[in-house]
């Protein structure tokens, strides 16, 4: 089990084709576990989703969500 946020991550548009989390990681020290995912094409835009588990020592939960909303990124907190 992780002991940090489980969440379901969607991104869109550009955020689909970029490495959010290898971004994220580096800048915000957030480390990360990839437990599922998929990207496709809706309508010729990029369309991802992915269930990471999601953690950061030095940053609370409420602000590692703001930091994936300033990168364009949607959060669901599944646990």
């Amino acid at each position: 089990m992780h002991d940090g946020l489980l969440l379901k991550l969607t991104f869109t548009g550009e955020a689909a084709l970029n490495p959010v989390l290898d971004k994220l990681s580096r800048e915000h020290q957030i480390h990360y576990n990839l437990f599922q995912g998929a990207i496709s094409e809706i309508k010729g835009e990029s369309f991802g989703q992915l269930i990471a588990g999601i953690k950061a020592d030095h940053l609370s939960s409420a602000e590692i969500l703001a930091v994936f909303a300033a990168h364009g990124v949607k959060t669901e907190v599944i646990q």
